[in-house]
């Protein structure tokens, strides 16, 4: 292979890598964009937060890409590095806490206000607004004053984008609420156990070791047949765990 060639190999590769660093940038600046303009332009209808309007904001990113892009396969390789960087980015919003002055008095309670339903425009007050919700959404007696003043100032368009991503991560806290509502209703008693400290409380309660556990609850799967995924694994151990230890 002669030298003209390498070099028009080379160039052609940077450029691609160039119009793909420009689309997928594009892309993730539009849909940010949409999902703040329309969540703010919701305020003034009385529209909180919700699932659409960062639905509309995917939707302009994947649009953004395509329009962006010449052919079937770096349309595909695109949206899926698109994807990857909003997962990744969540993960590092859902590992990252800011535990500042700022963080635990307004930014944060801020957030969790937009996600679930306050409205900056109907109810400018966020120290108001939040003095009657903040209970609901597990804020102890003795947390920290949230600091209405600067609330007020700054419903910013980070909130509005964090509050978006809380809403989709929160969807499956919102069903096991629903369900341990429903039990203690019914006089049935709830016992809650966090996936991570799962395994650690099965082997204590249960007195196996996780090896053990693990085989025991996938040998159950071809009895009860599919579906058997990590899910309903988890849950069945969950159960067995509370059954065998109900204070566990």
């Amino acid at each position: 292979m002669d030298q003209d060639a390498i070099d028009s190999g080379r160039r052609k590769a940077f450029s691609d890598f160039r119009g793909a660093c420009f689309s997928i940038s594009a892309a993730l600046l539009a849909g940010m964009t949409v999902t703040w303009a329309l969540s703010a332009t919701g305020f003034l209808l009385g529209v909180p937060v919700g699932h659409s309007q960062s639905i509309c904001g995917a939707v302009t990113a994947v649009i953004v890409v395509y329009r962006l892009s010449n052919d079937l396969r770096q349309r595909v390789v695109r949206c899926l590095i698109l994807i990857l960087l909003v997962l990744l980015a969540l993960a590092i919003a859902g590992m990252a806490v800011d535990d500042g002055y700022d963080g635990w008095l307004y930014h944060q309670p801020g957030v969790v206000g937009l996600a679930n339903g306050w409205n900056p425009v109907v109810e400018p007050l966020f120290d108001v607004w939040w003095s009657a919700h903040g209970r609901t959404f597990g804020s102890p007696p003795d947390a920290p004053y949230v600091d209405g003043l600067w609330a007020t100032a700054y419903p910013k368009a980070q909130w509005i984008l964090a509050s978006h991503a809380l809403i989709h991560t929160a969807d499956g806290e919102h069903f096991r609420d629903a369900l341990a509502a429903a039990s203690e209703g019914h006089r049935l008693p709830v016992t809650r156990i966090r996936e991570k400290e799962l395994w650690a409380r099965a082997e204590a309660a249960l007195r196996r070791p996780a090896k053990d556990l693990q085989a025991a609850v996938a040998a159950w799967g071809k009895a009860l047949g599919p579906p058997w995924t990590q899910d309903q694994k988890l849950s069945a151990l969950g159960a067995w765990t509370a059954l065998a230890h109900p204070k566990c």
